[in-house]
């Protein structure tokens, strides 16, 4: 589900246009807070990620440490453009986070968290294979996993002819497992596990390096704190 809404005082500081949420709040009531070119004194007034908003004519930038988390819906691509009919991540955000870079992707069938930041240095550090930073799934698939189909999914096998392994995986129960893996290849877990005859029934991303998905509304975003590894 998308988002519903945002308070404007957090948008205001959101897009550097006020210090905090008390000082959006008495920009509003000055009446220098246009939505929409539409001027609103109203306090407890909510936006949608379409929404222009203004002080006094100036838009805000957003900051250049800015780091969300993100729960991506399944349906949704992760990409700054459409493909065919596809919605994209993007359309779920407001217009000032569009140029904010991706730090994992999923595919449109997949869900859970990824990471949005308008810091190169973060991309780079989170997303360059000598870092090895790990990412926790919860996979559901359509048939048992015993104990022999779990010792062969802990095997090596070959994507695109290169070797690929999981850097670790446990049974949650017969259908549900949770893998860590730092690499990050093209639709990478589901090809693996196809290779030992198991289809997908839902793949969840709750994890990348130290950030969690933990409660995060699905098609939501919040504010992390930015830190390198």
């Amino acid at each position: 589900m998308p988002n519903s809404g945002t308070r404007l005082n957090r948008r205001l500081v959101e897009l550097g246009l006020a210090a905090s949420r008390r000082k959006a709040d008495e920009l509003i009531v000055s009446g220098m807070v246009k939505v929409n070119n539409i001027a609103t004194t109203e306090l407890v007034t909510f936006v949608e990620p379409t929404d222009i908003v203004t002080v006094n004519g100036k838009s805000g930038q957003v900051r250049d440490d800015i780091l969300l988390r993100f729960h991506k819906p399944v349906g949704y691509i992760s990409s700054h453009t459409r493909q065919g009919s596809a919605p994209t991540i993007f359309q779920l955000l407001p217009r000032a986070f569009h140029q904010l870079k991706i730090v994992g992707r999923l595919d449109r069938e997949s869900e859970g968290l990824m990471l949005l930041t308008s810091s190169g240095d973060f991309v780079q550090k989170y997303s360059h294979p000598r870092n090895h930073v790990d990412k926790e799934y919860i996979v559901q698939v359509d048939r048992t996993i015993d104990n022999q189909l779990l010792n062969l999914l802990k095997q090596p096998v070959k994507i695109d002819g290169k070797p690929a392994q999981f850097d670790d995986i446990k049974r949650i129960d017969q259908y549900n497992i949770k893998v860590l893996l730092s690499e990050g290849r093209n639709r990478q877990i589901r090809r693996m596990l196809a290779q030992n005859g198991l289809e997908v029934v839902r793949l969840q991303r709750t994890r990348i390096g130290q950030y969690q998905l933990d409660r995060l509304p699905v098609g939501h975003y919040e504010f992390a704190k930015l830190e390198l590894p």
